[in-house]
């Protein structure tokens, strides 16, 4: 199949840029107006615990999820949810895996205050914690970044697991590979569960609704994509290529098309691994 996506979806313009608070898209030391040099946090977890417990409810260190309310820095208000997310963000792609940890979702996220959105994990900087959004919606995503593109860019490890998370209204539009609304790419057993994607997707090759890319007996289940999807090469509505992970339950109702092969309603490319959908 070739062509343009068909379709009715959101489109929220991305801009190369970013605003002054941010350093690649994601906010510093989002509680309070002072700003540290990323060295520091890359030093050690504890550090990172320190910074976000001024905006999450701890439980034991390791489940963390936001307290109600916001904080100004330098005349932006931030809520105290998008704080966790972009702290995430900021965590993970300086070298944090966030193995053992949990965090949850307690209310809608809207993350149209942030002009360009880094997405969790990049390549060697995985995601390996449990993140649950617990039905709520994250909203007004923008990513334009560079390989690993979606609210979660790169997730590993058979105790990763991302479940109940929706995002919608997000604009995913871009040039490069392994683009998914929710994961990027999907490695080593790890799992994406109960999630649904409303956003509009246009990539390189390895586009889904879900996860761009998955590998090495990974499990995709009880999710699906409901808007447009466009790009070259191994695009689905769930995942563009699956090599050796489990999809089941999971159903695709956008358009999906590609300028070039391996080109699916739910899986562009099924290189082993199996898949069952609607």
């Amino acid at each position: 199949t070739s062509g343009n996506v068909s379709g009715v979806y959101a489109i929220r313009p991305c801009f190369n840029m970013v605003m002054p608070e941010v350093e690649g898209g994601v906010l510093l030391n989002a509680a309070d107006t002072t700003y540290q040099n990323s060295s520091l946090l890359a030093s050690s977890y504890p550090s990172f615990a320190t910074e976000l417990h001024k905006y999450t409810t701890e439980t034991s260190g390791t489940t963390f999820t936001p307290k109600t309310g916001s904080t100004t820095v330098n005349g932006v208000t931030y809520t105290y949810a998008q704080l966790l997310l972009s702290k995430l963000a900021q965590a993970v792609n300086l070298g944090h895996d966030m193995s053992g940890c949990t965090f949850n979702l307690n209310a809608d996220v809207d993350m149209s205050v942030f002009t360009i959105w880094s997405p969790i994990g990049r390549s060697g900087f995985v995601f390996s914690g449990v993140f649950n959004g617990n039905g709520y919606k994250i909203s007004n995503l923008c990513s334009a970044g560079s390989g690993f593109v979606g609210l979660f860019g790169y997730v590993s490890g058979s105790a990763a697991n991302v479940k109940n998370v929706a995002v919608v209204d997000s604009s995913w539009y871009t040039t490069n590979d392994n683009v998914g609304s929710i994961v990027g790419i999907l490695a080593n057993s790890a799992t994406v569960e109960s999630c649904y994607s409303e956003c509009g997707i246009s990539g390189g090759s390895y586009v889904g609704g879900i996860v761009g890319k998955s590998t090495s007996t990974s499990t995709i289940k009880n999710c699906y994509n409901k808007n447009g999807i466009s790009g070259i090469d191994y695009v689905g509505g769930i995942i563009g290529n699956n090599a050796g992970s489990t999809i089941t339950t999971c159903y695709n109702v956008g358009a999906v098309t590609g300028n070039g092969s391996n080109i699916g309603g739910i899986v562009g490319k099924n290189q082993s691994g199996t898949f069952s959908g609607k």
